[in-house]
């Protein structure tokens, strides 16, 4: 059993069916436009720059193991039969670096709507109501979409330049902004 929809006969936006009010401000109880609650700003592409900086730094403490234990065995450091213990550490801070980005920018981030890089800079990745965009969505947006966006010489990561709600291509496929939100947001 799906979730259904209806639309508003103000602005013709589509909102969940339990929706009270529409983000434009048309109460589905009462008929009338109320006062929506404030417009999100869209977060600028500079603040997301430093968001995924953020997040790529936070990984440095697994690089750091997996440059050190590459270089050794690049440079036989080691003889042969001394290689299996940096190639199980290789293995397990690869592993471990892999898992916690997954958990990072598409388990966290679908959830909360935001990545550790996003929430210390007060940026959330959110649907057209405010809500975390799930973590579907989310791998959708993180593997696919960012795939996409790289695909011809990074013109969808460039798209929010021009783009009047400040989208890259992985935003749209994914259906969703990226929006600036207070330190309490969770």
């Amino acid at each position: 059993m799906g979730m259904t929809f209806k639309k508003c006969p103000n602005c013709d936006l589509t909102n969940p069916e339990t929706s009270m009010q529409c983000k434009c401000g048309y109460d589905f109880s009462s008929g009338r436009i109320t006062e929506s609650s404030p417009q999100r700003e869209y977060a600028s592409v500079l603040t997301r720059l430093g968001a995924i900086s953020i997040d790529g730094l936070i990984l440095l403490p697994f690089y750091i193991p997996i440059f050190v234990t590459v270089s050794m065995v690049e440079n036989n450091a080691l003889p042969p039969e001394e290689q299996i213990v940096p190639s199980i550490i290789l293995l397990v801070f690869l592993l471990g670096s892999v898992i916690f980005a997954l958990w990072n920018s598409i388990i966290r981030m679908g959830k909360t709507g935001q990545s550790l890089g996003r929430k210390f800079l007060n940026i959330a990745v959110l649907d057209e109501n405010g809500q975390p965009i799930g973590t579907g969505r989310a791998f959708m947006r993180e593997v696919i979409g960012r795939w996409f966006s790289s695909l011809i010489c990074y013109i969808g990561y460039l798209n929010a330049f021009w783009d009047a709600r400040k989208q890259m291509w992985h935003d749209k496929m994914a259906n969703c902004f990226v929006y600036y939100v207070d330190d309490n947001f969770s």
